[in-house]
């Protein structure tokens, strides 16, 4: 069916140059031979790209899929995609390249450089939002780790959560699931599998929100401390968690070298 809205995909990394290509050949396997249009659009050609919108809603092609190229903000982009899906009825496809990162500046503050993330917030009704993320599932990674560093992390929220509910199993299991539905970076594993005094399995859980690589470890503000990871025991029958353990991701790095040595 037609879209009202249009599709916007950022993606960053040489892993994913191959995008603009995929995105097109998957749009000729549905709507056939020549019925996708490719489009880069450098930001200085904004203004005229603009100008011809109703031309482009005119063409016999029922996908267009514009690259963009050098810009430090996209909403104007995503302004013209959007009224190019409505005028036309088009599935408009905007590919958005965002070199995302997390620099420290000179007075020590950690900050997220995105074109996206601003973007998230003001485009989200107005255009499907899609991240075309690699196998490191980086651009996500970087997204959590920057809130952990602040303490507003995914892991963040549930501790605040729990901490002093008197609920805060049923409440642990709920986020749990949640970031499991919401974050693709979740992990959740089982350590250990044991019976109790009560015949019962019980499984050992370590559960992750992200796992930070070693440069980021060694970052010079240090972020060793922040808080990614977080233990419990669950009877496996029933799946009611019981106990949970807060952990810092080296805290979890000591205990996962104690068990392999």
């Amino acid at each position: 069916m037609p879209r009202k809205k249009p599709l916007v995909v950022f993606y960053c990394g040489v892993r994913s140059r191959n995008l603009p290509h995929f995105v097109c050949k998957k749009g000729e396997e549905i709507y056939g031979k020549g019925m996708v249009r490719r489009i880069s659009l450098n930001p200085i050609e904004l203004m005229r790209f603009e100008l011809g919108v109703m031309s482009l809603a005119k063409m016999p092609q029922k996908v267009v899929v514009i690259r963009c190229t050098m810009a430090r903000d996209y909403n104007t982009h995503v302004l013209i995609a959007e009224i190019l899906a409505q005028e036309s009825g088009k599935h408009v496809v905007l590919l958005c390249l965002d070199p995302i990162h997390i620099p420290t500046l000179p007075n020590g503050r950690v900050v997220l450089k995105s074109f996206a993330v601003s973007t998230f917030n003001s485009w989200h009704q107005r255009a499907h939002i899609f991240i075309a993320d690699d196998m490191e599932k980086r651009f996500a990674y970087l997204i959590e780790l920057f809130q952990a560093i602040k303490g507003k992390g995914y892991m963040d929220r549930i501790y605040d959560s729990i901490e002093g509910n008197e609920n805060w199993a049923d409440t642990l299991k709920y986020l749990l699931e949640e970031a499991k539905q919401n974050l693709t970076t979740y992990e959740d594993i089982v350590l250990e599998e044991s019976s109790d005094k009560d015949n019962r399995q019980v499984e050992y859980h370590q559960v992750s929100t992200i796992q930070p690589t070693i440069n980021d470890l060694n970052r010079s503000e240090g972020i060793s401390h922040i808080r990614t990871h977080l233990r419990y025991r669950m009877i496996k029958e029933t799946g009611e968690i019981f106990e949970y353990e807060p952990m810092s991701f080296d805290q979890a790095k000591e205990m996962m070298l104690k068990l392999a040595t």
